[in-house]
């Protein structure tokens, strides 16, 4: 009798503990890999999502724009000679999706910080959100607009790969201000008969 029951629950309690210390060890080593190593994030030009430094540990300089880490977000660029960190400029960033809930990443924006000459753009900022709190949304990068208010009190309506900025005026209308990093939409704006 003890024998048969030996033989009956033997196996199934020695499944049981190997499952059990299975599903143990990967959750410790998934907790070192989240606490122990350093994740950071590449944005490369031209490139809509960013790329894992867990996959491509070595990405050449050249399309590189920003290194960036989430917990806590950092956008340190390529060439960075100081480790002095600044905060984001704009006030307000709201993210507004076709056929999706409009997101308000003004909270988790006061969080970031940025080193270098140039700020990040904000196809960069909400790239760097997508990676940080795991929603996907690279695929609709080019109807994403965005509402921002910046540090001079002024409401600003852009798409993530516009280069010009709409801002709407007290009397109904809008009135489009130029970024001076793109000369050709300057000018473009300049020569057109409506100004915009």
């Amino acid at each position: 009798m003890i024998r048969g029951c030996l033989w009956n629950w033997a196996p199934w309690v020695y499944n049981k503990v190997e499952s059990i210390f299975d599903v143990l060890k990967r959750m410790f080593k998934a907790s070192y890999s989240q606490i122990g190593v350093s994740t950071q994030w590449y944005i490369l030009n031209n490139i809509d999502v960013p790329v894992h430094s867990s996959i491509f540990p070595k990405v050449p300089d050249s399309p590189l724009i920003w290194t960036c880490t989430t917990s806590p977000p950092r956008f340190i660029p390529i060439s960075s000679v100081t480790s002095e960190t600044k905060h984001i400029s704009y006030l307000s960033f709201t993210v507004m999706i076709p056929g999706h809930d409009t997101l308000d990443l003004t909270e988790w924006l006061n969080t970031v910080r940025w080193s270098g000459t140039t700020e990040p753009s904000i196809k960069h900022i909400f790239q760097l959100w997508c990676c940080d709190t795991g929603q996907f949304y690279f695929h609709l990068i080019s109807y994403i607009q965005v509402k921002l208010i910046n540090e001079m009190g002024d409401e600003i309506i852009k798409g993530l790969n516009d280069s010009s900025i709409s801002i709407p005026s007290t009397n109904g209308g809008s009135r489009i201000d130029i970024e001076r990093s793109n000369t050709d939409r300057s000018l473009d704006a300049l020569l057109s008969s409506s100004g915009c």
